[in-house]
Formats: C-alpha cells, sequence, structure tokens
C-alpha cells in the first residue's frame, strides 16, 4: 500500500494485478516533482488526469451507477484517437507523460492534437524529462519497449519528439554508458544461445543496448548475415 499516494496494490488470483485508488486530488510543489496528494471528489480525480481518454469512467455505485463519466471531450477524443492534455502545464508537472502520451498514442493508432503536441515539445526543449529520476521514467520505457509490432512506430515517434536527446546521457558518460549496454547485449546472447529465457526488464535492456550499439563493428558484422 502506498499511503503517500492513496492506492493500493492488489493480488488476485486469475486475474493478477489489480492497482486500486481512492478518489484524489493533487498539486505539484515544482515542476517535475511528485504530487502532494490528499481524498477528493471524484471530479477533482478525473480533472487530475494526464490525458482526456483517460478521464473515463464507470460508476459503481450512488447516484452515478452505471453511469459513464469523464472530460467533455473524452468520448469523442477516443473515437477519433486524439490525444489531448487536461491542463497545458501537464507536461511540465510530469514529464514522464511525455512517454506515457506516445506510448497512448501508437497504442491507439492514433495522434496529439496540434496544442498538445506543441506543449510536449516546449517541455522537452526545457528539458523536463532529465529533471525526474531514473526509477520513475524506468517503467515507461520498459511499457514503450514491451510493446511487440508497436515498438517501431514508438521509436519513431521518440525520434521526431527528440526524446532521444533526452534520454540518452551526455557525452561525458556516454563511453561508460556503452561498455554497459555492449556487456548487457553479450550477456543475453549468451543467455539465449543457451536456451534461457529473459526475465522481466530484460527484453527492455537489451533493446536500449541495440539501439546504442555499434553495428558498423566487425565483431556483430555475423548477426547482419
Amino acid at each position: 500500500m502506498a499511503e503517500r499516494f492513496l492506492t493500493v496494490e492488489l493480488r488476485v488470483v486469475g486475474v493478477g494485478r489489480v492497482d486500486v485508488a481512492a478518489a484524489r486530488r493533487e498539486r505539484y510543489p515544482r515542476p517535475a516533482a511528485l504530487p502532494e496528494v490528499e481524498p477528493g471528489s471524484l471530479d477533482e480525480d478525473l480533472a487530475r488526469r494526464d490525458f482526456t481518454v483517460n478521464t473515463l469512467a464507470v460508476g459503481l455505485a450512488g447516484p452515478v451507477r452505471e453511469g459513464l463519466l469523464g472530460h467533455p471531450a473524452a468520448l469523442e477524443d477516443l473515437r477519433d484517437r486524439r490525444i489531448r492534455v487536461l491542463q497545458a502545464a501537464s507536461f511540465r508537472h510530469a514529464p514522464t507523460r511525455l512517454l506515457r502520451g506516445v506510448t497512448l498514442e501508437v497504442g491507439l493508432g492514433g495522434r496529439r492534437v496540434p496544442a498538445t503536441e506543441r506543449l510536449a515539445g516546449e517541455a522537452i526543449a526545457e528539458g523536463r524529462l532529465e529533471q525526474i529520476s531514473g526509477p520513475r521514467v524506468w517503467p515507461e520505457i520498459d511499457a514503450a519497449l514491451t510493446a511487440g509490432a508497436r515498438v517501431a512506430r514508438t521509436l519513431d515517434r521518440w525520434r521526431g519528439l527528440g526524446l532521444f536527446e533526452a534520454l540518452l546521457p551526455p557525452p561525458p558518460a556516454i563511453g561508460e554508458t556503452l561498455a554497459r549496454v555492449r556487456s548487457a547485449l553479450a550477456l543475453a546472447e549468451r543467455l539465449v544461445a543457451a536456451g534461457g529465457r529473459l526475465e522481466a526488464g530484460g527484453a527492455t535492456a537489451v533493446t536500449l543496448a541495440a539501439l546504442a550499439w555499434d553495428w558498423s563493428g566487425a565483431s556483430t558484422a555475423r548477426w547482419l548475415d
């Protein structure tokens, strides 16, 4: 249970992980900081969401039982596969939404509305993604790079938005990083060759390693034959 965020994680037999959260409102003490959360109304909870299509909810009890709730544009945006942020400061408050928005866009086979595209570009140019820690950004990367056939389009959108530059380390650290990902790729190759399997997160690590690998080197020429 994460009391700070009023959430609890359940493990249900035959279903798996189920995340349960109380209705809450939140405020960000500064850009890219974790939010300060407190109990709130359902309307306040829906208003704090990232994108309009993620505000849709079905009432389970009381006067809203079985009713469809959400932002006024949510249903139309879902039908037309449009990705639209709720607030102008959305990407500044929570920069992980830059990655989550691409994952959602690719998953729906949709597109961002021009205003959301502009706000994302401004947040990336301001270096907002670089203000958050690795543990916060890794789940978004893992979700994006383990999405099967959608990975190629995701990477293409990352490139178009300039997310690669935001995610990769600065030049002084690139040598050390390349050495580590090359080692990871080599270990993964030996594991698969021995009939093993990649554990959770392994596929993402290998994907990132492959992106950073120098494919022109003679040591990898046999992989391209």
